[in-house]
């Protein structure tokens, strides 16, 4: 009987980590850029999802809904109608391609 207890008892606890910190990832490869519209390769991929885990998410009618919280209030954040959007200024589109 005494064998039976000793073998269901836990080989290790594994401690719940504390809060705040330093994560540590393991890669294979190198990530690219860090964007989750322009991932390439698995690393890059498993980078975004970290960075990104939490801020969007996809609803019941499969939209991409994005929340985050300001100063602890939840904020909603939705796209604007396309109406209300503008084409960005060609110098725009310099500083991201490196011109």
């Amino acid at each position: 009987m005494a064998l039976a207890l000793v073998a269901c008892q836990p080989v290790a606890t594994v401690p719940k980590p504390a809060r705040g910190g330093t994560a540590v990832e393991a890669l294979v490869g190198q990530p690219t850029v860090l964007s989750p519209l322009f991932e390439t390769n698995d690393s890059t991929r498993d980078v975004d999802s970290l960075i990104y885990q939490g801020l969007t998410s996809v609803d019941a009618q499969q939209s991409i809904t994005s929340t985050y919280s300001e100063y602890g209030t939840p904020v909603s954040v939705s796209a604007p109608a396309a109406s209300d959007t503008v084409e960005a200024p060609d110098a725009v589109y310099r500083i991201f391609n490196g011109g």
